[in-house]
């Protein structure tokens, strides 16, 4: 019975780009932080770059445009529905009767 931790496992994983990526992100995180004190100076210089990403990075305002586009285009909508489907029915039944018959007339 094979082991669940196989060699061959252990060595792909670590063979693996993916498993490099992530310890190289962790040790640099656990890094930032045991030198934060000697890099509150950068943290003050990155402060422009902080305050951009806390208004969204623009995005905020591409989603109002969108929002207000979408908000418009159905407005503009729901102004040609006139609530009696009755009649839009009846409106479709006679065009179908209209297309059929110049189609037989014209054939």
């Amino acid at each position: 019975m094979q082991s669940f931790f196989s060699s061959s496992l252990i060595a792909r994983s670590l063979a693996a780009p993916a498993t490099w990526l992530a310890l190289v992100v962790t040790l640099t995180g656990l890094a930032l932080w045991r030198w934060r004190k000697p890099l509150a100076g950068l943290a003050g210089a990155l402060r422009p770059v902080a305050v951009w990403g806390q208004k969204g990075l623009g995005f905020d305002w591409m989603n109002v445009q969108i929002a207000q586009t979408t908000v418009g285009a159905a407005d503009a909508l729901r102004r040609t529905q006139t609530g009696q489907l009755g009649w839009n029915v009846a409106g479709v039944l006679i065009g179908l009767l209209v297309v059929a018959l110049a189609m037989t007339v014209w054939g």
